[in-house]
């Protein structure tokens, strides 16, 4: 099936892949202009390859996603896919850098993935710093604790594990 929708190899990694490897590594459907970002793709080039995936791709009002978790497992099995291989750790890594990214110009513009995954992304990347500055960030973090108090406790239990940053700190002012 890819063969056949593919058949250029130097187009299917220029315009494609860039792509791919973002949504096998996304945790829900992504947001079509975090997912362009994340991609390093340029707008045009991004849309044409979006294009191209469009048969393999379902969308939803939160965004698009892969249309079946099979694919991306399929996608990421290097001996399965061949040349059509999706390096989901490039992926993890353009994501968490797109999400820091919506994250630092505002929390008033950050992206619904991004308010929910953004903490995921920066411990599965070893991100302490930046986690921790996250959590600090009580307005982010109330968004966040509404729909899933576990993954900020989680989160804070890494940070101290692997920094000298402690919630006491972090919200001392508030008390």
């Amino acid at each position: 099936m890819f063969a056949k929708r593919f058949k250029d190899p130097d187009a299917f990694e220029r315009d494609v892949a860039p792509l791919l490897d973002c949504l096998v590594a996304a945790l829900d459907a992504i947001p079509e202009s975090l997912l362009v970002m994340a991609s390093g793709l340029d707008a045009r080039t991004a849309r044409r390859g979006l294009r191209d995936l469009d048969q393999f791709l379902d969308e939803t009002d939160s965004g698009v996603r892969l249309f079946h978790q099979s694919l991306a497992e399929w996608l990421a099995d290097d001996g399965a896919s061949g040349r059509f291989t999706a390096l989901a750790a490039e992926g993890a890594a353009r994501l968490t850098d797109a999400c820091w990214t919506e994250y630092a110009r505002g929390s008033g513009t950050v992206s619904d993935y991004c308010r929910k995954h953004l903490i995921a992304h920066l411990s599965d990347a070893g991100k302490w710093g930046d986690l921790a500055q996250v959590l600090a960030d009580v307005a982010f973090v109330s968004q966040v604790w509404s729909h899933d108090e576990y993954q900020i406790m989680r989160a804070w239990a890494d940070v101290e594990a692997h920094t000298a940053s402690t919630r006491a700190q972090a919200y001392a002012t508030l008390a």
